[in-house]
């Protein structure tokens, strides 16, 4: 759904506890403009737990993954190229 330039996402489930993250909306611009995609979007699930959800050109979550596991770990792929 599109409101002023901004989109609201899709409900995805949580990747700690597998409730809900919802209510996470995004600025049009910040993926239209994005010179990478898909765009790390920080959001939280109704428990509290911090998440990042890769967000793509049609402004659909490609994946989601706990804020501390979305770091870059040496000798890894990060979660950017994963996704």
């Amino acid at each position: 759904m599109v409101l002023l330039g901004r989109w609201s996402l899709n409900v995805v489930p949580c990747p700690v506890c597998k409730g809900t993250v919802i209510g996470v909306a995004i600025d049009e611009d910040s993926i239209s403009n994005a010179p990478r995609v898909p765009v790390l979007v920080p959001a939280n699930c109704k428990k509290g737990h911090a998440v990042i959800l890769f967000v793509d050109g049609p402004f659909a979550i490609r994946d989601g993954e706990a804020a501390g596991d979305a770091a870059q770990l040496e000798g890894k792929k990060s979660s950017l190229d994963r996704a």
